[in-house]
Order: C-alpha cells, then structure tokens, then sequence
C-alpha cells in the first residue's frame, strides 16, 4: 500500500461525544479528553435539529478552537460548514435513507480531496457483508472512506433497544477482521479500523489480542463514550 489514511488515532482512541448521555458536560468531557492531547471528537446528536446541532458544534469550537468535530449523521450540515466540522461518520441506515445521490458522493469528495483541511469519512458497519458492500461499492463516484467502524463488539448502554447480537459474542470478530484485512490489502490507502460498542478496561485488551491475531499490521483504534475520567482504560500500548 502506497499510503496511509489520515486519521487522528495516534493514541488509538476515538472520543464521542454522546449529548443523549452526556447533555450539559460536553465540555468538561471535552477539557479531560484534551489534557492527553486529543483533539478529534465525534459529535453524536440524535434529537435535535441540524440548526441544534449547529449551535451545539459552534459552541464547543468557540471554548476550543483547536477542537476537530466530527459530524454524526448530519451530512448536510458537514459538507456545507467546513468552519464547524473535521469529517462526517455515517451508519448504514444514513445511507439508505440519504440515498446519497452522486451530487452528494461528488461534495463529499471534493472535501475529502482538499488538501488545506482534510476531511475524515467514516462508516459503521456491522457484519461482514456490510464492510465487503461498503468498500466494493460500484458507485458512480465511491466515498473516499477514511476508516470503517466494526461493531458492536459488546453490549452498549448508549444504544437503546440494541439487539443482543454482538461481535464478540457470537464469535464473528475474527471473520469481520480477516474480511477487513483482506478488503483493505486491495486499497492503495490504507483505511483505519475502529472497534465500537461497549468497550471497558476489561474487555480491550481481548478485541486487540483478536486483531492482532489477525493481522498484526492493523492497529485498531478505539471508539468511546465511557466518561473521560476513565481514558486511561483505553489508552493500550
């Protein structure tokens, strides 16, 4: 592979802000997060309008201006206010319904593409076949993905009504991993994964001896929502 995907995972851990479980300390989950130099955060709004969301995004980049969102689900919002947003993450179900015409695909590229303010693309998968159809896709114009989120590896409170089909569970990681590896191996860039769902100090260090069981060369990044006075649980090797 010629070249690696930018994504800001050098401590392998993707902080979420989660408003639904965290509403009203997004900053000071914020100002923990950044005394061990992270400064990407996921921004995660299910309830509000894009104009919520917005304010909310303008608000956390005027107490921190150096901070790096990234946009959940709110495709249009990312696209149009490079100002707000780093990058945009998309579940399989934004993409159904977005339906993501090629004038979308083609602004998100040209995001994606500029070379002053990179611009991060991911997407949640959650079996193999969607990981296999995320990244074959004979789209028009494909999605630059920046990394693919595999998930949920264990049970998650900050999902309401979640099945109890986990990856870990079920035993379906390595699957998931080996189809990733081999996925990624045809790319000229290299894409980052990150393990979502449920993830403790108890249990990370059993999802990277599975990746690296894999694919030694794959170097996972961890997605949390835990509350930041636990980062230290994340932060392996």
């Amino acid at each position: 592979m010629s070249k690696s995907t930018f994504f800001p995972g050098s401590k392998r851990l993707y902080p979420i802000l989660d408003l639904g479980s965290q509403e009203g300390h997004l900053a000071k989950q914020v100002s923990l997060w950044k005394q061990w130099g992270l400064s990407y955060y996921q921004l995660r709004a299910k309830e509000v309008t894009g104009e919520e969301y917005c304010s909310i995004a303008l608000t956390l980049k005027q107490e921190f201006p150096d901070l790096h969102i990234i946009a959940n689900d709110f495709a249009y919002e990312a696209i149009h206010h490079p100002d707000l947003f780093s990058g945009l993450h998309l579940g399989q179900e934004d993409l159904q319904q977005l339906g993501f015409r090629n004038s979308i695909r083609r602004l998100l590229a040209k995001r994606c593409s500029s070379i002053e303010a990179r611009f991060i693309l991911g997407i949640s998968t959650h079996n193999t076949g969607e990981i296999v159809s995320t990244l074959s896709s004979e789209e028009e114009t494909p999605l630059p993905w920046s990394y693919i989120a595999l998930g949920p590896c264990f049970p998650s409170q900050s999902k309401k009504n979640q099945k109890n089909d986990t990856l870990f569970k079920n035993e379906l990681l390595v699957e998931a991993v080996r189809v990733f590896a081999r996925q990624n191996s045809q790319r000229s860039t290299d894409l980052a994964l990150v393990l979502i769902g449920g993830i403790t100090r108890d249990n990370a260090k059993l999802l990277f001896h599975v990746v690296h069981s894999v694919s030694p060369r794959i170097s996972p990044v961890i997605a949390a929502i835990q509350s930041a006075r636990e980062k230290e649980t994340f932060l392996l090797g």
